[in-house]
């Protein structure tokens, strides 16, 4: 019980914007005679992001990925470390990987859009600009959106 008060006062925190001091209490939540929960992992990497400790939040997320490679929440921070870090290439994969576990997830989409746009890989680029315009509108196609609008 003890721990996960920590983990709800962590997540009020964080909510918060108060990401150090989520930070702390997520520590004191991890449970020394458990592997780490998944969900804690991917919330000290994002408190690790907010606090601009790319290296750390890379750290903790990559090691949630290579625990929990089938947690999307985890995947998805591991890939916004990679590409702050400069890693595109890395970051395009992981974000792929991300899609695969979930392409219901608008920040996904159009991260696969912004890389694949760089690579210059514009087939794959116009399938995820597709799947972002059905995310956002729902499927309907820009002249439906008009029609609708009269």
């Amino acid at each position: 019980p003890d721990l996960a008060r920590y983990t709800r006062l962590g997540d009020l925190l964080l909510q918060a914007e108060r990401p150090k001091a989520a930070l702390i209490e997520y520590e004191k939540a991890v449970d020394p005679d458990e592997p780490p929960s998944p969900l804690l992992m991917s919330r000290k990497a994002q408190c690790l992001a907010d606090l601009e400790r790319v290296r750390d939040a890379l750290g903790e997320a990559q090691e949630g990925v290579r625990l929990y490679p089938e947690f999307a929440p985890l995947q998805v921070i591991y890939a916004r470390m990679l590409e702050l870090s400069g890693r595109s290439l890395d970051a395009r994969k992981a974000w792929a990987e991300a899609h695969n576990l979930n392409p219901y997830d608008p920040e996904v989409q159009e991260a696969l859009v912004r890389l694949y746009g760089e690579e210059g890989n514009s087939t794959a680029q116009a399938r995820h600009e597709r799947y972002a315009h059905i995310l956002a509108t729902g499927g309907l196609m820009p002249e439906e959106t008009a029609e609708e609008s009269r």
